[in-house]
């Protein structure tokens, strides 16, 4: 799991150092990641598309967050899907990664969604922008999903 957070975070710092232009409306990188067989997204606990979620906490008013991996029909034994902060503030994130790996070994070809939470932590220090990351093992390049984590 190691080996695949240092990849992860190479990935992610060529982005930085190119330029890459990142975010549009609905939370959706913008720029050429290649063959756009797979996508994601940020989804609200009603299934909503969104671009800004709430820091988790204990009192049960958040609702949950999702993200979403679309195969777009692309067959895959396994799926990686990660979640970062990024830009400013991110090397000062207590909260350096939330990693998830799926084997959908009887349907390949499916979608998945799946709840993850952003923690409150120390006085909103994982609030912020954040990046979603996808990647499958059918050979298909990995694309990239921005959302803000709002206090």
């Amino acid at each position: 799991m190691l080996r695949k957070a240092k990849v992860f975070a190479g990935v992610v710092a060529a982005m930085a150092i190119s330029g890459v232009a990142m975010a549009d409306t609905n939370g959706m990188p913008d720029g050429d990641f290649g063959i756009d067989a797979i996508s994601c997204g940020i989804e609200n606990d009603t299934g909503g598309s969104v671009s800004a979620i709430r820091v988790e906490s204990q009192d049960g008013a958040n609702g949950q967050s999702w993200i979403q991996y679309n195969s777009g029909g692309a067959a895959s034994r396994q799926v990686t899907i990660a979640l970062l902060p990024f830009g400013a503030g991110a090397a000062t994130n207590p909260l350096k990664f939330i990693f998830q790996s799926f084997e959908p070994a009887a349907s390949p070809s499916t979608n998945i969604v799946t709840p993850f939470g952003v923690p409150f932590w120390g006085g909103n220090l994982t609030s912020g922008q954040w990046l979603g990351y996808v990647a499958n093992t059918a050979g298909d390049a990995p694309n990239f999903c921005l959302f803000t984590v709002a206090p």
